[in-house]
């Protein structure tokens, strides 16, 4: 907003967005880091270049375009994901819980650490293939299993004692079987909303308002997860959906597979019939 809004500037500083939250994370395994996830495999944003009145389309690194994987129930049979400005996840090993990664970036991403400098020029650039060198960020992660409370060893005698005397409860340090999701970003539930006030479904893109991203559907399924409704969620999965290509691959070999494309179907059309052309040229020289 601070560079496309109606006051935008032509740079901005990130900050830290404390929520006070780091200490009981990190007691049930998990850690929000303080930096950015930049993916080359992202959405784009609209930019005006010199006296043009036609905007072009340039890759914005900081929107990453994730691809779920199909080996958990939550993200099966997913569509792309679009987060934004997120932050990366690092898992610490607690007994008792268990991680599973739901959501990473591509195997062509890098780090930006807190305060980062944004300008509209970055969109320009050609990412570098030496700093987009890291795969896999997670940005989601599920964490199943008993959690120990951040209060544990924190609370008066006092307290436990009314706690247990007047109100008849007893004092738990751990919970049972539970679960849980972490994501680094809270605008993947963010309904995009026009001037006028107009709510867009959850996972429209402004940008591209032909395609709707699987933000929906991903956060539906968290929730039947956690609620153990494991047959809605198959019920919401239930159809086979392409997955986007790999931009970098396809930059990288297009004209190998145009040339398969353009050169092989001719080649097998040539082979079939020169052996076509033998058997028959064989066939009626021998009956004359």
């Amino acid at each position: 907003d601070s560079l496309l809004g109606r006051q935008a500037r032509s740079f901005t500083i990130t900050t830290d967005y404390p929520l006070n939250l780091k200490t009981q994370l990190f007691q049930y395994g998990v850690r929000i880091n303080y930096d950015l996830v930049q993916d080359e495999r992202c959405a784009g944003i609209p930019l005006y270049r010199g006296n043009s009145s036609t905007p072009v389309f340039y890759p914005w690194y900081f929107y990453p375009i994730i691809v779920p994987d199909p080996t958990h129930p939550i993200t099966k049979h997913l569509e792309a994901i679009r987060i934004n400005f997120a932050s990366s996840i690092d898992t610490i090993k607690v007994p008792g819980l268990k991680k599973t990664i739901l959501l990473h970036s591509s195997s062509s991403s890098r780090l930006m650490f807190n305060p980062v400098r944004l300008t509209l020029s970055m969109a320009g650039t050609k990412p570098d293939p030496v700093l987009f060198n890291k795969s896999d960020i997670p940005v989601a992660v599920l964490v199943e299993g008993s959690f120990h409370s951040v209060y544990k060893g924190r609370l008066p005698q006092e307290f436990l004692r009314i706690y247990r005397d007047s109100l008849g409860l007893k004092y738990k340090s751990s919970s049972d079987e539970n679960k849980m999701i972490v994501i680094a970003d809270g605008d993947i539930a963010a309904n995009e909303v026009d001037s006028k006030g107009v709510k867009y479904p959850l996972g429209y893109y402004r940008y591209n308002p032909n395609y709707i991203y699987a933000n929906k559907d991903f956060l539906l399924n968290c929730i039947d997860y956690l609620a153990d409704n494991y047959g809605l969620i198959s019920a919401r999965n239930k159809e086979f959906r392409t997955r986007p290509l790999n931009r970098e691959k396809v930059k990288q070999q297009r004209f190998k597979w145009q040339m398969i494309n353009l050169l092989l179907p001719l080649l097998v059309l040539l082979f079939f019939g020169g052996i076509q052309n033998i058997v028959r040229r064989k066939k009626y020289t021998g009956s004359l």
